[in-house]
């Protein structure tokens, strides 16, 4: 969100009022110049400047406010996208975890969610930083095992990567969000199609995509 949209609205209607008499000032001194009157500057010179310069103002505060929507929506959006991608790495981190688990172990655990065969080939059945830990707190010599640390670390490194990720989405969500309730957004919001976007549990551990 930038200086002027995070401004209260009569804060915006100042600045643009300023811009407008600044502009139709300048407009109606060229117009002056360019058509020189023996008598001077007449009224229809000062009413014509000053209503392109609100023109030029409107259209350019309104595009301004459309363009920086657009840039925070799409940020939000790649912000959710790599999310995606931590999660995915999570995933693939998650199922080589549970291969060697399931080699350490002689049969299963009730640390595992009770999923189909099917199921199991397709989804990683830890599914949150805690149950993660759980597995290494059941089971404490797996603590000796290098492979299943460095596995742990990295899915432990991850999911840090994930919370602040979320953070920083729902941050960029709630400044787009406030945004379209703002002047001038408000007025075009049905035109321009502005939705808010939904914020996300920053305090849910799971590790994987909701299915």
């Amino acid at each position: 969100m930038n200086f002027i949209q995070r401004q209260h609205i009569f804060i915006k209607l100042l600045f643009y009022l300023v811009i407008i008499f600044v502009a139709g000032l300048f407009l109606s001194i060229l117009m002056a110049f360019l058509i020189p009157i023996p008598d001077g500057p007449t009224d229809w010179e000062f009413s014509l400047g000053f209503l392109l310069a609100f023109i030029i103002t409107a259209i350019g505060a309104v595009m301004s406010e459309h363009n920086a929507l657009q840039r925070m929506r799409e940020k939000a959006l790649a912000t959710k996208n790599d999310l995606i991608s931590i999660q995915t790495r999570i995933e693939n981190t998650l199922f080589q975890l549970e291969s060697l688990l399931l080699h350490h172990m002689e049969h299963e655990t009730d640390i595992y969610l009770k999923v189909s065969k099917d199921d199991s080939r397709r989804y990683p059945k830890l599914r949150t930083m805690g149950e993660v830990r759980n597995s290494l707190s059941e089971f404490p010599a797996l603590r000796s095992d290098e492979t299943v640390m460095r596995l742990f670390n990295e899915i432990a490194s991850s999911h840090n990567m994930l919370m602040n990720c979320k953070l920083s989405y729902n941050a960029l969500a709630s400044d787009y969000n406030a945004g379209i309730h703002k002047f001038p957004a408000n007025l075009f919001q049905n035109i321009w199609g502005l939705s808010e976007l939904p914020y996300l549990n920053a305090e849910d551990d799971t590790l994987v995509r909701q299915e």
